[in-house]
């Protein structure tokens, strides 16, 4: 069954809240371009109060469904998905259900079903997480994806994890490269100013401390800009920051509106995203594409997306690697036009339309079932 006019698709946007950071992002910029690209299909998108007013009037073929009671607490979200959403993708007869936030139901599910896994820290990395959301997704996300006709994997790396953790069978698995906002481009009449730029959720797994440790050796009229809400388990940040000699210097701004980031890129000297993993990495791509020179991690989807466009750390907590590769930036004109050069380049091959093409293949893929699986859909991209 290919999409057509008559293709219901309903989309589960309930677990990624107001504010559009992390799968949040993903989740807007991807509903975004889907709706738009595929005008034939039918869209019912699942909401709640904190997110209705970015889903209404995206285009003509999209119907708002409004959930409230039932997204007052994480854990009746949970019930209300894997109990009481079955029953509505039945009654609006639901040809094909994604789940872009790893969770879809694993029982009474009587259409197709796509579910983006985002990364698998859960697994990999459970210490940065607490103890019971690691139980909450190492019960259900086996299931979800042996239900799943399709899983969407967000990079190579996690595609990789999928195999290796789950044994999700390569054949199952789209992968769907992320990209940066089209308000993310290089502004050459901006003139930078003395600032490190990080921007991310401020939780252990995004390595701020590292970073706030590590610029206390990076001189003076420099200052150290922390873009980001608090996360979970701050402790160790608020350690660096109280023992760093330059907390002077180092300001925090916050969750900043989407509308507010792309200067912050724009007037920075450097950007640096020491994470110990990431599913993707977006704000790498922000600032690759805004003309910042980016310093990132040697691991997980980073090495795909920095490759020679980045300058990539080989220990993330390592203070001095760290140290070395801001001055090498920061000091050296010709390595920073350098990788602001391959940046530009590197994010330019990267679109959201690609990855709603890619998005939609897997949809396809999950309508015609088995005997779409292995096809070859690259044709698809432009």
């Amino acid at each position: 069954m290919p999409l057509n006019s008559a293709t219901k698709i309903a989309v589960n946007t309930l677990a990624t809240g107001k504010a559009k950071v992390g799968s949040g992002q993903y989740t807007f910029n991807l509903v975004t371009h889907l709706v738009k690209m595929d005008q034939k299909s039918r869209y019912f998108i699942f909401v709640d109060h904190q997110n209705l007013a970015d889903y209404c009037n995206l285009a003509p073929n999209i119907e708002i469904v409004l959930v409230s009671w039932w997204n007052k607490s994480k854990y009746l979200r949970m019930i209300w998905e894997q109990v009481v959403f079955p029953f509505h993708l039945m009654r609006l007869k639901i040809d094909l259900l994604f789940s872009p936030v790893f969770i879809s139901p694993v029982l009474f599910l009587t259409c197709k079903s796509v579910v983006s896994v985002l990364d698998m820290t859960f697994y990999s990395h459970p210490e940065y997480h607490n103890s019971s959301k690691v139980f909450y997704y190492k019960t259900l996300l086996p299931l979800v994806v042996r239900r799943a006709d399709q899983v969407v994997a967000i990079s190579q790396s996690t595609k990789i994890d999928l195999q290796k953790t789950l044994a999700v069978p390569e054949s199952k698995i789209t992968v769907t490269p992320l990209a940066a906002n089209a308000r993310f481009r290089f502004r050459g009449g901006v003139s930078r100013k003395p600032a490190v730029l990080f921007v991310g959720t401020l939780e252990p797994r995004k390595n701020a401390s590292t970073l706030i440790r590590a610029f206390s050796k990076i001189p003076a009229p420099y200052e150290l800009w922390i873009v980001g809400g608090k996360g979970w388990g701050n402790t160790e940040i608020q350690e660096a920051l109280n023992e760093s000699p330059s907390k002077d210097r180092i300001k925090f701004f916050g969750y900043v509106a989407d509308s507010d980031l792309p200067s912050f890129y724009s007037e920075a000297s450097l950007f640096v995203y020491p994470s110990h993993y990431e599913g993707f990495g977006i704000p790498v791509l922000e600032a690759m594409a805004s003309g910042c020179p980016v310093i990132t991690s040697r691991n997980s989807s980073l090495i795909e997306i920095g490759q020679d466009a980045a300058i990539l750390l080989n220990d993330p907590k390592n203070e001095s690697e760290l140290v070395a590769a801001m001055e090498k930036i920061l000091f050296d004109p010709t390595t920073s036009q350098l990788l602001v050069e391959a940046g530009i380049r590197r994010a330019a091959d990267y679109s959201w339309n690609k990855t709603a093409n890619l998005t939609l293949s897997a949809f396809e893929k999950a309508l015609l079932g088995d005997e779409s699986r292995g096809a070859q859909t690259e044709n698809r991209v432009a």
